[in-house]
C-alpha cells in the first residue's frame, strides 16, 4: 500500500527545489534544523513551491515574515534513500520525531516494553549517516494528528496510511551531508506579501475541510483492517518491505 509521489529525478543533472523560512538562506547547513523532524536533522527542500510557502506562513500572524527560498540541486553522485507512503515511512517518521506512545496504549505497557520498542525502531531506522539525502512524503500538523491517532491505539497502521493517502502529501528531501549541501545552489528568495499569505491560508482551510471528510471515509471503509500499535510493541514485524 502506498501513494505515488515523484521521486527525485536522477535522470536530470539538477532540478529546482524550495525551502520556506522566515529569512533568506543563502548558505544552508546540513545540521541546522531541529532534530525531531521527519527524517532527522538536515536541510529540508521540496519541489513543491506552494508547500514551501504554506510551511513558512504563520496563520495566526500574517504580518510575520514568510520567505520562499529557491535552489537548484544536483543529485548526481549523491546517495539518496527514497521512502514511499507506507509502513516503512510511518515508522521512520515515528522514530525520527522521537514520538512518545500516548493515550490508552501508554497505560497498557511498562516503560521496559516501550524502551524495547524504541530500541527496535533505532535498529531499523537510525540511517542518517548512511545517506546524503533522504526523500519521501512530508508530514505537516494535520498529518501528524493521524500519526498520533495510530500511536494512541485509535487507528490501525492501514487506517492511518489510508487517511494519509487522502491528504495530498508533498515530497520533501532532507539534505544530511556536506556533500549534499555543496550540491545545492541558492537562486533567490521571495518575500511573500500579506495578500499572498492570506490567499494561501484561505485555500489551505478549504483543502483541510475536504481532506478531513475524505480521510474519515477511507478509515471507515477499512474498519479494523491492519495492526494496532500494540502489535508492534509486542514485537511484530515493521514490514520493512513496505507492505502491510
Amino acid at each position: 500500500m502506498g501513494i505515488d509521489l515523484p521521486n527525485p529525478d536522477m535522470s536530470n543533472s539538477s532540478a529546482i527545489y524550495y525551502h520556506g523560512s522566515t529569512k533568506a538562506i543563502k548558505s544552508p547547513t546540513h545540521n541546522g534544523s531541529r532534530k525531531a523532524t521527519d527524517f532527522g536533522k538536515g536541510f529540508y527542500v521540496t519541489p513543491d513551491d506552494l508547500f514551501a510557502k504554506r510551511w513558512c506562513i504563520k496563520e495566526k500572524n500574517l504580518d510575520a515574515v514568510a520567505i520562499a527560498n529557491k535552489y537548484e540541486l544536483d543529485l548526481t553522485n549523491l546517495n539518496v534513500k527514497n521512502f514511499e507512503l507506507n509502513n516503512d515511512w510511518l515508522f521512520m517518521v515515528i522514530y525520527s520525531r522521537a514520538y512518545k506512545i500516548r493515550g490508552v496504549v501508554a497505560n497498557l505497557y511498562s516503560p521496559d516494553d516501550l524502551h524495547f520498542f524504541y530500541r527496535r525502531l533505532r535498529a531499523f531506522y537510525d540511517i542518517s549517516s548512511d545517506h546524503d539525502v533522504i526523500s519521501g512524503p512530508a508530514a505537516d500538523d494535520q498529518h501528524l494528528d493521524t500519526i498520533e491517532a495510530f500511536l494512541s491505539g485509535v487507528l490501525t497502521d492501514k487506517q492511518a496510511i489510508a487517511a494519509l493517502e487522502c491528504q495530498e502529501l508533498a515530497l520533501e528531501l532532507c539534505l544530511k551531508s556536506e556533500k549534499a549541501i555543496s550540491s545545492l545552489k541558492f537562486i533567490g528568495s521571495n518575500n511573500l506579501s500579506y495578500s499572498k499569505k492570506s490567499e494561501i491560508v484561505y485555500d489551505s482551510a478549504i483543502r483541510r475541510a475536504s481532506i478531513v471528510s475524505n480521510a474519515k471515509a477511507a478509515i471507515s471503509n477499512l474498519k479494523s483492517s491492519g495492526h494496532l500499535i500494540r502489535y508492534y510493541i509486542d514485537g511484530g514485524d515493521f514490514y520493512i518491505d513496505g507492505n502491510s
